[in-house]
Parts: C-alpha cells; structure tokens; sequence
C-alpha cells in the first residue's frame, strides 16, 4: 500500500515512518505532513491508499482534514492516532467511516494489525467490483492488476480477446495523471481519450481513482502507426482546449502490465513524456 502520515511531532512521525518500514510489509510511505493543512496538500498530490495521522494538530485537525478529504470526494483508508484522553474523539472519528485507530504508544502488534486489516479490506473492494459487473472492461483490467503468474497471463487473454487485440502487434500505453480540478475531469478526459484513439483501432481506457490516474491501452490497425503524432498533434491541443491540468506518459509494450505500479513504469520508460499543464 502507498501511506502518507501526518504528525506534528516530529520524532513520532519519523518513528512511526521507521516502524513501518521495518514491518517489510511491502507498504511504502510516499508522503508525510506534519498538521493538516500541508496533509491535505501532500495527499492530493500522493493519492495514497491509507493515511495515517495524529487527531489533535495545529492549525487543522485529523478529523477536520478528513472531512475536507471527504468533502473533495477523495475516499483514502484512514487510521487515527490517538491519545487514552482523547478517545472521546477516536469515537467520532470511526463514525465517519474511520478504518481504525491506534493508541499511542503504537506498537508493533497494534500497527501490523490494522495495516493487514485495511490491505485486506482494499483486496476486498477491488473483488467485489470485480464481482458486480464481471463483463465490463474496468473490472477486467482491476482483476489483472490484481493478479500474478497464470492468472495475470489467463486475464490479459481475455482482455485481447475481449477487445481484438493481436499477438504480433504492440499496445499503445497512455497515463494521464490528473491534477486537482472538478470532478468532472476524470470523465472529461476518459471519453476523450477514447474518442482519439478509436479512430486509429482498438482501445480501451479505464481509471484508477486512488492514484488519480486515468489508462489507456490502444492498438492501432496498421503496424507503422506514429502513436506520438497522435498525441502532440490531436490529444494535447484538445486536453489543452478543456482546461484541465494533467501529465501525459506515453509508451509501447508488448505485453499488457498486471499492476499499477508497472503502468507507471512502462509508460516512464515509453518514447515521449508530454506535460500538458495549462
């Protein structure tokens, strides 16, 4: 999982960031803050998984950025830590959808539990959409990204299936990482996305809320397709006409990527990488 802390102490922040770590869980901190005002800040620009962060803070409160996180429509796991004096408000905060909470000192025991319990719970979600609407093209790259070995090779023939994709020509991978705008701009952009490369083969887009990222993966009918030219000549003028603020990746892959993180990287290691913030 991606966790960002926030903490006004430091040396419980930093404690906490080491304790981590030394779970060798496979959870990796990419964010801390150190109140709430500067958390909220680092979590929009993270968009973790979990966040992990004191109650009482200057300048704003655990709870209070949890609401204004609520309020943005941004819906992390979140566990708080708490003093015994304050439990009172440990209360208030699993009445709004809180994970869990930790009592400080936190131990090894304590913390190792209620990361396995948000891990399991984060699996949960993503099978039960799975589940829901099996057919649709989101829910099929969710479970490959989800999946390993076998499985991940089984889903992704399903996937070319399901789409006509062939053997013996590459994918296109797009990444559009989404600045902060309305919530529109996810949808904005996912239908033109789907728009553009439609009309060079077969495509699919789906989107992946918690890193603020939207995916595209197109093959187009003819083997010499200048992918690049697309994008700077069509997608970013029309990204550009809307307003939004995003970060385009583009690359080629032979295979499709079975995790989120390995999106990221192949799109990374891919020919171009366009900035088209307004």
């Amino acid at each position: 999982m991606r966790i960002v802390v926030v903490e006004d102490e430091h040396n419980s922040r930093e404690g906490l960031i080491r304790l981590i770590g030394r779970l060798d869980l496979g959870d990796e901190v990419v964010g801390e803050a150190a109140n709430g005002i500067d958390g909220l800040a680092v979590i929009e620009q993270t968009r973790p998984d979990l966040v992990i962060t004191d109650i009482n803070m200057p300048g704003m409160s655990g709870l209070d950025m949890l609401s204004q996180l609520r309020g943005r429509g941004l819906r992390h796991k979140m566990i708080i830590l708490t003093g015994y004096s304050e439990f009172e408000y440990a209360q208030k905060a699993l009445k709004m959808s809180v994970s869990d909470y930790l009592e400080k000192p936190i131990t090894v025991p304590d913390l190792r539990e209620a990361l396995d319990n948000v891990r399991a719970d984060l699996q949960q979600q993503v099978r039960a959409a799975v589940e829901e609407e099996p057919g649709t093209i989101d829910f099929m790259f969710l479970r490959l990204m989800d999946s390993t070995g076998d499985e991940a090779v089984q889903q992704e023939s399903r996937i070319r299936a399901k789409l006509g994709f062939r053997d013996d020509l590459p994918c296109h991978l797009s990444v559009i990482a989404y600045g902060e705008s309305t919530d529109k701009q996810p949808s904005n952009m996912r239908a033109l996305l789907e728009s553009e490369w439609r009309t060079i083969g077969s495509c699919a887009v789906f989107g992946v809320a918690s890193r603020g990222i939207l995916v595209g993966v197109a093959q187009a009918r003819d083997a010499g397709f200048e992918a690049s030219q697309l994008v700077e000549e069509r997608l970013l003028p029309a990204i550009g006409k809307t307003g939004c603020e995003v970060q385009y990746c583009l690359g080629e892959v032979e295979r499709l990527v079975p995790s989120e993180a390995g999106y990221g990287r192949a799109a990374g290691a891919g020919e171009v990488v366009y900035g088209a913030r307004q």
